[in-house]
């Protein structure tokens, strides 16, 4: 029997993710927005994770604190009871003031109940990104959630040891992302070690999705947010698209008959 995470590896079917939860309306990678995600019926969550200075895994997407929280400097310079001092919520509205960053043992915690949403942790390029997978792995392994996850990293070093050493062939971004490192093309080279390449939505057309897919490489893309965005995701068959706002997807996918909620 399949399980979910076979079913989206097959790439035969469409999964519906927020992207960093139902951020259009919540603030990113907290709990709470997380979870609106999941109220909405998605089959996936992706969330974005860092290091603390006590090497503690944390839930955000950017290095530094300005942009989502009411301090500055870069998270991995503060503790993690330094963090949890600070106010990840107001930056969206003055409702959500006081909301805290997540660890990844506290999403964990959250999700396990929740065992047929599938889950996309997004390790971002910063210079202690293979400690931060290094740390990830083993909570994920204990909690056993392994086998709900994808992963998604630009730094073609990290895609490959999540590859040889866990087995699991993770999302990448496409050859001409300016991010990319070390990309190594090949039989043997990353792409093999490829499941999905992440488009962002204004790079991706169905020459570039036909691309991977003839390579045996699924169409993920963010973020098809507008009815606009989605018919172009659906127009290139990306099999996940990550959405700040999946309710445009869920219903456009509903009404074509193409997808469904789980049951």
């Amino acid at each position: 029997m399949m399980t979910r995470l076979d079913e989206l590896l097959s790439g035969e079917k469409l999964f519906i993710g927020a992207h960093r939860g139902f951020s259009s309306n919540y603030p990113e990678n907290t709990l709470l927005s997380i979870w609106e995600g999941v109220r909405l019926g998605v089959d996936l969550v992706e969330v974005d994770v860092s290091l603390t200075s006590d090497e503690i895994p944390v839930l955000a997407h950017d290095f530094r604190l300005e942009r989502c929280s009411n301090a500055k400097g870069h998270i991995h310079e503060f503790s993690l009871s330094e963090l949890k001092r600070l106010d990840f919520g107001g930056h969206k509205h003055s409702m959500f003031s006081g909301l805290k960053l997540p660890t990844l043992e506290e999403f964990v915690e959250m999700m396990l109940p929740a065992a047929h949403v599938l889950i996309n942790i997004d390790f971002k390029v910063y210079p202690h990104t293979m400690k931060t997978v290094q740390k990830v792995m083993p909570i994920l392994q204990s909690a056993g959630l392994i086998d709900r996850c994808i992963f998604n990293c630009v730094d073609c070093d990290v895609v490959e040891y999540l590859c040889d050493h866990y087995g699991k062939r993770t999302v990448g971004a496409p050859y001409f992302y300016p991010g990319i490192l070390n990309f190594k093309t090949g039989g043997n080279g990353t792409i093999s070690k490829l499941w999905g390449v992440c488009f962002p939505q204004k790079d991706l057309t169905p020459e570039h999705a036909e691309y991977y897919r003839s390579r045996g490489v699924s169409v993920v893309c963010t973020s098809p947010d507008t009815p606009e965005q989605v018919k172009q995701s659906l127009s290139c068959n990306a099999v996940l698209p990550l959405c700040n706002d999946p309710r445009n997807f869920i219903k456009a996918a509903s009404d074509a008959g193409i997808w469904k909620p789980y049951a």
